[in-house]
């Protein structure tokens, strides 16, 4: 079998050309999504101001302080709870204590979009999604006097409501 040697010589130049553009294209392809996975860090801080604490991110962004000089922004965790749904169910056989924790709540950025009454409950129950811990503090605060003892639960990410309270007497 006789093979040109042109042939051989066009075959290489053509494979040659190919994995050039193969290469061209790999390099153009990662540096476009190489940066959306540069710092896994802060990729998981995008979730996190959805599902996890906004505490850790608050962390992050001061420990981020210190490398880059910017400090993170004061709004940060008011922006981030406007989302917040609750439930607040009244137990306490005082009438209008949910509407007047439901106000409280509102500064906030928690929409209460349920007040309902309860049979008498002797205490308050405060169930908060994971993305609600960061206000478990402000919560009880705004609970303040209202009330005795707190208990707390977890609620499911199924659950409709990103924070649901029983108050009790």
């Amino acid at each position: 079998m006789n093979i040109d040697n042109n042939k051989i010589i066009n075959i290489s130049v053509i494979v040659i050309l190919v994995l050039c553009s193969l290469y061209f294209l790999y390099n153009l392809f990662a540096s476009l999504v190489k940066p959306l996975f540069l710092d896994t860090k802060e990729s998981a801080i995008t979730t996190a101001s959805l599902d996890a604490s906004l505490d850790e991110a608050v962390e992050y962004l001061r420990q981020r302080e210190d490398l880059t000089g910017v400090a993170p922004s004061a709004t940060l965790t008011k922006e981030a709870n406007t989302t917040l749904v609750a439930q607040i169910i009244n137990g306490s056989g005082e009438g209008g204590i949910a509407k007047e924790l439901a106000d409280s709540l509102e500064p906030l950025g928690i929409n209460v979009t349920d007040l309902g009454n309860a049979t008498p409950s002797a205490t308050t129950v405060v169930s908060l999604k994971t993305k609600a811990l960061p206000l478990k503090e402000d919560i009880v605060a705004k609970i303040g006097s209202r009330t005795g003892e707190i208990t707390f639960e977890d609620l499911p990410d199924t659950s409709e409501f990103d924070i649901r309270i029983l108050i009790g007497k």
